[in-house]
């Protein structure tokens, strides 16, 4: 088990759930704000890791990893609008990790801890929720 494997699951599964939840895209990079053309998408990074010796052999990581929900002031959209439907969308996004917190069975668990809203004030106003969620999974030094 790897980081990147864990991150290709959780993208694959909110890729899977995305035409029933509203997200145009789920990515596994960080992307410049340039590159995201269209909205609303959802992005799946790494943030950090900590690991602990469970034997002379085990060891436990817990992988901290960022989902954040982009959403562009376009069209006939008012800001409320976009700040809306980017919550609403964190909202179908925690539910949909609430609901596979073993990432089908790979990992020990998942878990969201926290989350905050942000907003880019460029040259195209987006909205931004971001999830912070824990994965847990244990490895084989050896």
């Amino acid at each position: 088990m790897d980081d990147n494997t864990i991150i290709a699951k959780i993208v694959d599964i909110l890729k899977n759930a995305s035409p029933t939840i509203g997200l145009k895209d789920v990515l596994n990079t960080h992307p410049n704000q340039g590159d995201l053309t269209q909205y609303p998408i959802a992005t799946v990074t790494p943030d950090s890791w900590q690991d602990a010796y469970v034997t002379l052999r085990d060891t436990k990581r817990v992988l901290t990893v960022a989902i954040r929900i982009y959403n562009k002031l376009e069209g006939d959209d008012t800001d409320d609008d976009v700040q809306l439907k980017v919550r609403e969308l964190r909202d179908k996004v925690l539910n949909i990790v609430e609901k596979n917190i073993t990432l089908d069975n790979i990992i020990d668990w998942t878990s969201p801890t926290q989350g905050k809203y942000l907003f880019a004030k460029t040259a195209s106003d987006v909205y931004i929720a971001e999830i912070m969620m824990q994965v847990q999974y244990r490895f084989n030094r050896s």
